[in-house]
């Protein structure tokens, strides 16, 4: 559109992050390696986005088929016909026998092989084979602070015979500690709460490097977990470590602060989670790992980015889940009715509804941006249903969404 005599145009989230790497590797501050890195990208890749960018600016960067369907792409009638035929006349044929059938017999030439196999496993009729493991190699150390923050939890029993679990970040460059807490189990909102506290101190950092538990998203390929989403929104690449090996350098830190922690804590009476976290940020990181067990980044140059203001933080460490708008204008979560009290210039009946839920324990849903200022219609038995053994620790919202999405299930 036109405005002032100026062209506007909208572009997303994840090209206004990778303008920014972009930007950051040809100002120098990134190096070839890091950037492309950060973007998923190969170096090569990389080159053609920046001499796109330079050419185009920003809107160099959104893909050349953005709205476009593929050339080649299957249509629904045939797919449909195919799984029919995959699960019905020729159910039990292997894939390539199966292929050819569709060929000589049925006439249809419009879907190759690959197509064949990629629908079978969509069905669960097929499997895709294990490739064979890769050869480990000992990997470098990255070479600036804020580029890599390996994250990871640790239950042990630190203090008279109380287990519990110590969440925590490692900077990759420098092996700084810049926060952790204790939790009473290992959950997602312990992550959300490390993470933010993070943020907050350091700034942003470019890649969080994690294992493949459930609550951070690392068993399923189709669905974003909360953790992606929230990494997403930051401009934040989520790498998930395929073994305990792969993230050995905040498995070492385990164990130091195993051997050193349960003493200390032991030597100055700390017996609750509210003075092992008090001791732990106050005294122990700053004061002992900080001086001991660092090291000094090969290149001096700072990679986490600004830090955002506490307004935008409450807005994405959240969990954002869909609900419908019933015909009465209300919401149903948690087996609790909520009247949408703001006003309204049209019905949004059968829409959907964004539900937030805070770490605090408040909750807001929107639409469309606009703040719907929901109210409670009636008192409900939600906070008695919401209390599983696995949620100690947890908030009353999550400890029912924990009941409700199984966001407390063990990797």
């Amino acid at each position: 559109m036109r405005e002032s005599g100026e062209r506007r145009f909208l572009v997303s989230q994840k090209v206004l992050n990778r303008d920014e790497v972009v930007r950051d590797f040809v100002s120098g501050r990134l190096t070839r390696k890091d950037a492309a890195s950060v973007l998923d990208l190969s170096e090569r890749q990389l080159s053609r986005q920046v001499k796109r960018w330079r050419k185009n600016g920003i809107l160099g960067l959104e893909h050349k088929l953005l709205g476009k369907s593929p050339w080649n792409q299957t249509s629904a009638e045939l797919k449909e016909t195919v799984l029919k035929l995959l699960q019905g006349k020729y159910a039990g044929f292997n894939l390539k026998h199966f292929h050819e059938q569709l060929v000589e017999q049925e006439k249809i030439q419009g879907v190759s092989y690959s197509t064949i196999k990629r629908l079978a496993r969509e069905i669960g009729i097929s499997k895709a084979k294990k490739r064979r493991p890769k050869i480990r190699k000992n990997r470098a150390r990255f070479t600036q602070e804020g580029f890599m923050l390996q994250m990871d939890g640790s239950k042990h029993v630190w203090w008279n015979g109380k287990e519990c679990c110590l969440i925590a970040g490692i900077d990759d460059a420098t092996s700084e500690v810049p926060y952790g807490e204790f939790f009473e189990t290992e959950t997602l909102e312990g992550y959300m709460r490390v993470l933010r506290r993070i943020i907050e101190l350091k700034g942003i950092p470019r890649v969080v490097y994690v294992d493949r538990a459930s609550w951070l998203g690392g068993l399923s390929k189709e669905e974003k977990s909360q953790f992606q989403r929230i990494c997403e929104e930051l401009g934040i690449r989520v790498i998930f470590a395929g073994s305990p090996e792969a993230k050995g350098r905040i498995e070492r830190t385990w164990g130091t602060l195993q051997d050193r922690l349960v003493s200390e804590f032991r030597l100055h009476k700390v017996q609750s989670i509210e003075a092992a976290n008090e001791y732990l940020n106050s005294q122990f990181l700053p004061k002992t790992w900080l001086k001991k067990f660092t090291k000094t980044a090969q290149n001096p140059t700072l990679l986490y980015r600004p830090r955002p203001k506490k307004q935008d933080l409450d807005q994405i460490f959240c969990l954002k889940l869909e609900r419908k708008i019933r015909k009465d204008h209300t919401l149903l979560f948690g087996n609790e009715v909520y009247a949408i009290t703001a006003p309204l210039r049209y019905p949004i009946a059968r829409k959907h509804a964004e539900v937030r839920i805070y770490l605090d324990g408040g909750l807001q849903a929107y639409y469309g941006g606009q703040d719907l200022e929901i109210k409670a219609l009636r008192s409900s038995s939600w906070e008695r249903r919401a209390k599983p053994k696995t949620a100690k620790g947890l908030s009353p919202w999550l400890r029912l969404l924990e009941t409700e999405y199984s966001l407390n299930t063990a990797s």
